[in-house]
This record gives C-alpha cells, structure tokens and sequence, in this order.
C-alpha cells in the first residue's frame, strides 16, 4: 500500500490537477455538499475539519453558515487553488492519516470522496474520529448507481484491460454496511447511512470524457497506460454508454452517494 499512497500524493499533487478537478467533477461533488454538512449538524459557532477539502467548496459553504471551518489536503496544489478562490478561509497541507491538529479540537469532521484514495480508511477515519465528536464520510455508491465512474468502469472492462491501482475497493467502501463498520470501529455510536441520488446534466461524451480524465488518478492511469488504439477503443465505448442518458441532445448521468455519520 506505500507505493499506492505514494503514487495517490504524486497524482493529485500535479501541476493543474484542481483546475482539471474544476471542469466537471467539482460541479457534481459540489452538489453533496449541503446535505453533508445537514448531516454534520454545522451551523453558526460550529468548527468544522474538512479532510480532502480539494477546491476549498466545502469550507466555503461551511462558514457561509457561520461556522468556523478548516480544510485540509494532501496536495498542494489544491491547497493553492483553495486559497486562491477563497484568500478568506483557512486551508493547510495534511495528510488524512496523520491530521495536525488535537483530540477533539473540532465539532465535526467530514470527508468527501476520500477513502478510496487512502491506503489505510481505518486509520482515516480513526483520525476523523479522534479530532471530531462528529464525523461525516461521503462516498460514491455502487458503480451501477454512481454512473459517472461507473461507465468508465464498465468501458475499460468491456475493452479487456485491467484496471491499475492496489488501494481500497471503491465498491467495498460503497457499502452501507462497510461504512459502518468503519464509524463504529472508531469508536462512534448513533451511526447511520443514507443515500442521495440526482441527475448530473453534461454538454456531451467529450465534456465526460475530458472532465473524468482530468479529475481522477486511478481511472486516468489506466486510460493513459493504455496504447493509442486501445485508448481509442475505451473512448468509443464510453460513448456507447453515455448515449443511454442522452436527453434533448444533452446527458443526464445518474449519480448516487452515501453519506454516512456518528458521534461520539
């Protein structure tokens, strides 16, 4: 699992990454970010951690509800970026599984989209737990809900290649029961996992493809090993998938997420 969070710093710590990030993916994350915080309980005098803050979207609706927010991310360039939209909030460089701050100097911890980006989402979310009474995990559900990732899934099996990358199982941390394993094994009680489901609009297969690519590591890793034909061949099926949503000359994709919670 080193050479995995080794290859996960490298990838998200590239140059651009969060304006890749800003193209299409960030519009979808975006949309999780009230009910998490709903989920949370942040309102006026709250303080807040946002482990993998990314663009710095999260924090930025955190403290429009008076709360005193924090946003943290391994890589620098999205702390850059973060800082740069908003020279207001606090953002820092931390590593998830080693987060620089006291037990219990927050109210309520959340993390959006990360554990399938970490070696170790036990000892993530042990550190979620040890910083915050409160800790709230958003994931993507199963790739046949989160539609987004799931036709690029689906596209690069279709094509016979193997996806790259030896970290956690995205569709393990899919699983409502997964996700409470890992609260109540840090110690959390009253936990629970709901889901919300919406529908993403896209202008066509090339703002998908594009979008995906440049905001993610493992997907864009296995496209990017791939030769030129095979490459070709992964992006016409992408295509054939993505048709199933289309809707008035525009893509309508199905996303799904969990979002999990408990408190101490």
């Amino acid at each position: 699992m080193r050479d995995f969070h080794a290859f996960e710093v490298a990838a998200w710590s590239e140059p651009g990454r969060a304006d890749g990030y800003e193209a299409l993916v960030a519009r979808v994350t975006a949309r999780v970010a009230e009910p998490l915080l709903d989920a949370a309980g942040v309102h006026g005098g709250v303080r807040v951690l946002d482990v993998a803050c990314g663009t710095g979207f999260l924090v930025a609706v955190a403290e429009s509800r008076d709360a005193e927010a924090i946003g943290v991310d391994i890589s620098p360039d999205m702390v850059r970026f973060a800082c740069s939209r908003h020279p207001h909030l606090r953002f820092e460089v931390a590593d998830a599984g080693a987060l620089p701050f006291g037990d219990g100097t927050f109210d309520a911890g959340v993390a959006a989209f990360l554990l399938h980006h970490v070696p170790d989402p036990e000892r993530v979310v042990g550190e979620l737990a040890r910083v915050a009474r409160r800790v709230v995990l958003a994931q993507w559900d199963t790739l046949d809900r989160a539609r987004l990732l799931g036709i690029f899934s689906e596209a690069i099996r279709d094509s016979g290649v193997e996806a790259r990358g030896s970290g956690p199982s995205r569709e393990l941390l899919a699983s409502s029961t997964e996700l409470e394993r890992l609260l109540q094994g840090a110690g959390l009680g009253g936990v629970s996992v709901g889901t919300i489901e919406f529908v993403q609009r896209v202008e066509d297969t090339e703002e998908l493809w594009s979008g995906v690519l440049a905001a993610s590591v493992n997907t864009a890793a296995t496209v990017n090993a791939q030769e030129e034909a095979l490459r070709r061949r992964i992006r016409a099926r992408v295509g054939e998938l993505a048709a199933a949503y289309e809707r008035d000359g525009v893509l309508e994709i199905p996303v799904s997420v969990k979002i999990a919670s408990g408190s101490r």
